[in-house]
């Protein structure tokens, strides 16, 4: 990367004067003049004037300056990282992502490959969780950020930023869904019914919590292994579970309504708010949102669950 131009203006700019900034750099005033009247001429704008004795720079020149000390800023930081390579001193940053066990085959399929390819100096180390709250490992600082799906963020010292959030339907027998029943005769209906709960231990919670807000106590018959198998039970027309819309296919024969009131499941990343956004974190943040936009034919929550 050649920054010497760069370096010209910034020697300008610091020693106020031709002769000593050229004096700095090793060139002849006339040579530094020629350089400056050069890009001054390809810019259209002029970068310096004469105030007194001081040469300073104009309203564009500050505006030009402060992007090329960022400039020389980034290549000062490559140089210092190649340096550490050189000496066997690279610190790669290592972000410890904690995440239930059912999220660790798409994160090693899908999130290590391309993040790999989007920011090679970052590492992200999995903390797999098998029967606790991955948020949890976050509070406790074993983890730097959690993969959660979310049912409310609860601890103060927390912050979450929204991956995906997909709506949430009741499923049910067809036979329960006629021209002459109300949302109410439905509820009063399905609580005659089982349950079927989701796959992951991880949505119990989040599950009795938004089917007693609608009025329903759900009698668990059992647990799914994964949403396909959830489908299965489902169109087998004996018992109703609530699926993400996206759990949801044309040629299942149940039938679904989104439920009242009005509930999401969203992936969400936990983290503890005093945790520093470093751009390696903002890297991770910024590929998970790219990976689940369903604006852009992201990733669905489906996917996350059962890739």
């Amino acid at each position: 990367m050649d920054t010497r131009l760069i370096e010209y203006l910034v020697a300008l700019q610091e020693e106020k004067s031709f002769s000593k900034a050229a004096k700095r750099l090793f060139l002849t005033p006339s040579a530094l003049n020629q350089q400056l009247s050069r890009l001054e001429q390809e810019l259209g704008v002029q970068l310096f004037e004469r105030n007194g004795r001081n040469l300073v720079p104009t309203a564009a020149g500050n505006i030009y300056l402060a992007g090329a000390r960022k400039v020389l800023d980034i290549k000062a930081q490559a140089v210092r990282e190649m340096d550490a390579i050189q000496k066997g001193e690279q610190r790669v940053p290592v972000i410890r992502l904690a995440l239930h066990r059912d999220f660790k085959v798409f994160f090693t399929r899908t999130v290590e490959p391309a993040l790999l390819e989007a920011c090679p100096c970052v590492r992200v180390e999995p903390v797999i969780v098998e029967d606790t709250s991955a948020k949890l490992e976050v509070v406790n600082e074993r983890a730097d950020l959690a993969f959660i799906i979310n049912s409310g963020v609860t601890a103060s010292s927390l912050g979450g930023i929204p991956i995906r959030k997909e709506p949430l339907h009741l499923a049910f027998p067809k036979s329960l869904l006629n021209e002459e029943a109300d949302y109410r005769t439905l509820i009063a209906a399905l609580d005659e019914l089982g349950f079927i709960g989701g796959p992951l231990n991880t949505l119990e919670y989040a599950e009795r919590y938004y089917l007693n807000r609608t009025g329903l106590k759900p009698e668990i018959l059992c647990r799914a292994t994964s949403f396909r198998h959830l489908r299965y039970l489902l169109n087998r027309q004996f018992a109703y579970a609530l699926l993400p819309a996206s759990a949801i296919l044309e040629e299942d024969s149940f039938a679904h309504v989104p439920i009242l009131p009005s509930a999401a499941y969203i992936l969400e990343i936990v983290y503890n708010r005093r945790f520093p956004m470093t751009p390696a974190v903002r890297e991770l943040l910024m590929l998970l949102l790219r990976l689940f936009d369903s604006d852009h034919g992201g990733k669905t929550m489906m996917d996350a669950f059962e890739e």
